[in-house]
């Protein structure tokens, strides 16, 4: 359902991941989700836990993720809020 009001509709923007570490993700807040095709499932992930694993300087690109049910490699989505819109990494 759309708002009443043009100006409170989100600007929805996907880009890519680049050189995005998991630190960087966490002081601008955003949430990671890890998609699996397979099963058609998105899970979200614990970025907290990743950096007190030590990977907080790695890029999130590089990570490695398998889906819990069906053990397929997932696809890291990382979204949040910037310059007044939604937006999306993949």
């Amino acid at each position: 359902m759309a708002h009443s009001d043009p100006s409170a509709e989100l600007d929805y923007d996907r880009r890519p991941l680049g050189s995005m570490t998991v630190e960087f993700a966490i002081s601008a807040r955003y949430e990671l989700c890890v998609d699996c095709d397979t099963c058609r499932v998105i899970r979200p992930v614990n970025l907290l836990a990743l950096a007190v694993a030590g990977r907080d300087k790695q890029e999130i690109r590089t990570l490695k993720f398998r889906c819990h049910k069906c053990g397929a490699r997932g696809v890291p989505r990382l979204s949040g809020w910037e310059d007044g819109g939604r937006t999306s990494y993949s």
